[in-house]
């Protein structure tokens, strides 16, 4: 009969178990837009129903008809609008999984601590302030998820559950309860506590005997207790983003480690004991104070991943050498001005980054790295390339722009794997014919050099899409092209006729040479997407922040003038009324400590003609945000958006066509792709594809970067999200957030610490 039809179950679901009886014992009514349950499931119709899953639904509400059954096992009901649980939650004596994640609950019932079959309790992003203390009457409870709740504390009832899992991270916790570690300490095997306000951890932390895992991320931690050191079973821990200031004496007790975050804190140095942690693997430490690494770190053999960027060490220790089973090395924004040699000794080294130091040389043995795929030394002080980088064999990219090399040697030839070698910023003359023997290079990058002539054989680079040589001394164009060229900078050079080629590549910049004044410029000669005899675009440039060298405003006004045939360029300078130092990396303190009043004529006739400059108000500078991170992350951003508002009260209604983000001690090789073409003649932002210092320098069409310059309005909030301050990963979500549109270009600039 129909009235029968509409109760049947068969007719509401898709996913349905039956017994021998033909009785319903599972049943998956998920994602079919309810409002509230089926009368079948709550008249007595389905006695039998063990396993119920009814997510992703609009359901405001569990019935208590369907709780008081008593028949479920299983209850999946997350990713709905449920905002009461009712008491008779409590009659459900079998239930062992209870799934009520991405709900709007806001406390639960007292009556759960009579669940006593309860083994799994799923209430991930709710709206949860505290839990009922009889929830430690859930003696079968192994598996707890609270994260995104916003939990106070932790009921110390909890101790007496068998939890073999807890996840109580994005709270709002202070503390754990005393006795909690305890309690749980013969059971407990991952606890994910990250991103709270938890300023300690209790004392007898340490009995947490078989403890696995243990994510502490993103807290306001300033000390361990020496127990901790007990830990003996854990095998990855994460520290990072909090404000640890030291280790305790004993962390070598930590004999199962395999993987440590301790990045964005603020260690000075490391305890001897850490090499009692053979097997580590894992070793991060960016963004704290270290001034070296005990020698103790030469035990650690199994070492895969060592990460030191912006540390402040000046040297490293002779017995890095030994880490032998070492595959990455970061060691960007350190002080380092050079290398040992004995780190030519690791032998399965996959990648070694070392941008933005002041490394004056580089081992004579580098070749010895036989692994090495990745090599980023860009924004040094290099003069030269030792010849033994040629038994690179497996080397896929080398960036070396940003330091005084003069020349490379022939032996890069050698390099078959190489598919980016940049090189922009330097001294070089020539480019050896060799080179033109890496058959796989698809980058060749070499702006802002001193090339006079090119060697003939450029077309044996049969992979190459993007050749930059724009700011250079050529005073010829290539003879050959490589047959899949994409994108040809020649602007800024000496070229005294139109080259002609069989095939034009798509993107081709020839403006700022003699053979572009006074002619009416070919089609091809402009950057893609502009017709000849159009006006010129309006770029406003925004250079925020630090002056740290009058000198550097030559960088500037050189690209000013490498561009004035293409765009009308405008500068704004958004400054500190103070001058910094060159030799401070990543160290605002210092600056303001050491620095000397900005001199405005200087500034004036240092950087491009008619740049517009205002002062900031010192008493602006933060030197601690409110969560007490270093306050150079929030001054960066709040200083862009400040120039952006310079930038616009001074155009008043004019609106520019593009935008661009630098800092006064940047050195921009060029404009790596052109503006017009970039998003296709839509929205866009461009950015490099190498995430660190990708906040230094970008660009996009005005409507893009506005936003982009109010990342500032966001910056409480990302800080909270990622638990630490940083610039790149702010950048990372923002685009997320706003869904910009991106298009990536190479490394063209770097940071001038001469």
């Amino acid at each position: 009969p129909p009235a029968k039809a509409q109760t049947d179950p068969a007719s509401s679901v898709g996913l349905m178990q039956k017994d021998t009886d033909g009785e319903v014992t599972a049943l998956d009514i998920s994602n079919r837009g309810l409002a509230e349950l089926p009368a079948f499931l709550c008249d007595g119709s389905l006695p039998r129903l063990r396993r119920l899953k009814v997510s992703g639904n609009a359901l405001t509400e569990l019935s208590p008809a369907l709780l008081a059954g008593g028949s479920l096992s299983e209850l999946i009901a997350g990713a709905n609008q449920v905002w009461l649980l009712p008491d008779e939650l409590g009659l459900c004596s079998k239930l062992e999984i209870l799934g009520l994640g991405s709900n709007r609950l806001p406390a639960l019932p007292a009556s759960i601590g009579r669940c006593a079959a309860l083994r799994t309790l799923r209430l991930s992003d709710n709206l949860l302030t505290e839990l009922p203390g009889e929830i430690g009457s859930c003696t079968s409870l192994t598996d707890l998820f609270l994260a995104g709740n916003q939990l106070m504390s932790l009921p110390v009832a909890l101790s007496r559950c068998p939890l073999v899992s807890l996840n109580v991270s994005a709270n709002a916790l202070t503390e754990l309860p005393e006795g909690l570690c305890a309690g749980v300490g013969s059971s407990l095997k991952t606890l994910q506590l990250s991103d709270n306000r938890l300023a300690s951890l209790p004392a007898d932390v340490g009995e947490l005997r078989l403890l696995e895992t243990l994510n502490l991320n993103g807290n306001r931690l300033r000390e361990l207790p020496s127990s901790f050191g007990r830990l003996g079973a854990v095998v990855t821990v994460g520290l990072g983003a909090n404000r640890l200031t030291a280790l305790p004496h004993n962390i070598g007790g930590l004999r199962s480690l395999r993987t440590i975050q301790l990045g964005e804190n603020r260690l000075a140095t490391l305890p001897e004991s850490i090499g009692a942690c053979s097997g580590l693997e894992d070793l991060g430490l960016a963004q704290n104070l270290l001034q070296c690494l005990p020698r103790s770190v030469s035990s650690l053999t199994r070492l895969r991943s060592l990460v030191l960027a912006q540390a402040k060490c000046a040297a490293l220790p002779c017995e890095v050498g030994k880490l032998t089973a070492l595959l990455q090395l970061e060691l960007s924004g350190s002080k380092l001005e050079a290398l040992p040699a004995e780190i030519c000794e690791l032998a399965a080294l996959l990648s070694l980054r070392a941008s933005d130091c002041r490394l004056v040389t580089l081992p004579e043995q580098l070749g010895s790295l036989s692994a090495l795929q990745t090599l980023r030394v860009d924004g040094n002080r290099l003069a030269r390339l030792p010849p033994t980088v040629g038994r690179l064999q497996w080397l896929k990219e080398l960036w070396a722009g940003g330091n005084a090399l003069a020349s490379l040697p022939p032996s890069v030839g050698l390099l078959s794997q190489l598919r980016v070698l940049g090189l922009s910023s330097n001294q070089i003359e020539t480019l050896p014919t060799q080179l033109c023997a890496c058959a796989r290079l698809e980058r060749l990058l070499v702006d802002d050099n001193r090339l006079h002539r090119l060697p003939d054989e450029l077309e044996q680079l049969e992979a190459c899409r993007e050749l930059g040589l724009s700011a250079n001394q050529l005073s010829e164009p290539p003879a050959t092209l490589p047959p899949r060229l994409e994108s040809l900078r020649l602007n800024s050079n000496l070229i005294g006729r139109l080259p002609v080629w069989p095939r034009t590549p798509a993107e081709l910049w020839l403006h700022d040479n003699p053979c572009w004044g006074g002619r009416v410029a070919p089609a091809n000669a402009l950057p893609a997407g502009r017709d000849a005899g159009e006006g010129r675009p309006l770029v406003a440039v925004l250079l925020p922040g630090l002056v740290r060298s009058y000198a550097h405003g030559e960088h500037w006004r050189s690209l000013f003038s490498r561009y004035a045939d293409a765009y009308e360029l405008r500068a704004f300078m958004h400054v500190w009324p103070i001058c910094g130092s060159v030799a401070n990396n990543f160290n605002q303190e210092a600056d303001r400590a050491a620095g000397h009043i900005l001199d405005l004529d200087k500034l004036r006739a240092a950087y491009p003609d008619g740049s517009v400059i205002e002062l900031a108000d010192i008493a602006l500078w933060m030197h601690v945000d409110g969560e007490g991170f270093d306050g150079r992350f929030y001054n960066q951003w709040a200083m862009l958006a400040r120039c952006h508002e310079l930038m616009l009260r001074s155009l008043g209604g004019i609106r520019p066509d593009f935008v661009i983000r630098g800092r006064p001690d940047l050195r921009a090789a060029c404009i790596p792709r052109p503006l017009e073409s970039c998003g296709a003649g839509g929205t866009y932002l461009a950015m490099q594809d190498y995430l660190w210092g990708s906040d230094a320098f970008f660009y996009g069409d005005a409507e893009t970067m506005a936003s982009m310059c109010n990342l500032v309005s966001r910056y409480e909030e990302y800080t909270r999200a990622l638990g630490y301050a940083s610039s790149e990963p702010m950048m990372e979500r923002y685009i997320a957030d706003c869904r910009h549109k991106v298009v990536h270009f190479s490394r063209c600039f770097c940071i001038d610490r001469n």
